[in-house]
């Protein structure tokens, strides 16, 4: 193991050089979200989200994309828009002919060909494919059995 990567986390394997750097990672796992927006109570993890969160309220939109002017609160945003724009499909199925921009949006449609549903209600069997399913199952007004 290189000597620089001496900070261990304690709930998983992940090492990491800084310390600074574990104690941002460890609050994935103890869900300490210690940064508070003044305007709409929303907390978060990391003080880079929070100010990015703010513009929402600001309005600030500090990223141009210079072929349509369109503008973006954040940097990724921007990134996304462009290989839309050359229309760049890096990630590529294996199963089928689909392509994707983003890496997580790939292993999200693959679970439609590998049948995997990791997202699994505490209260009930119901399992899903994408998180955000499990969350409109969790919001749905009709209680779990």
């Amino acid at each position: 193991m290189d000597e620089k990567l001496k900070h261990p986390c304690k709930f998983c394997k992940k090492v990491f050089e800084y310390k600074s750097n574990l104690d941002i990672h460890s609050r994935v796992h103890t869900k300490l979200k210690p940064y508070l927006c003044k305007t709409c109570g929303g907390s978060f993890s990391v003080k880079t989200n929070l100010e990015i969160h703010k513009r929402l309220h600001t309005g600030l939109r500090p990223y141009t994309c210079p072929l349509c002017y369109e503008t973006f609160p954040q940097r990724s945003a921007i990134t996304y828009h462009l290989a839309i724009h050359k229309d760049y499909r890096p990630h590529k199925c294996k199963f089928c002919v689909k392509s994707f921009i983003l890496k997580n949006s790939l292993e999200e449609h693959t679970r439609v060909h590998t049948g995997e549903k990791p997202y699994v209600c505490g209260k009930c069997n119901f399992a899903c494919s994408q998180k955000n399913t499990l969350k409109r199952h969790l919001n749905r007004k009709k209680p779990c059995n």
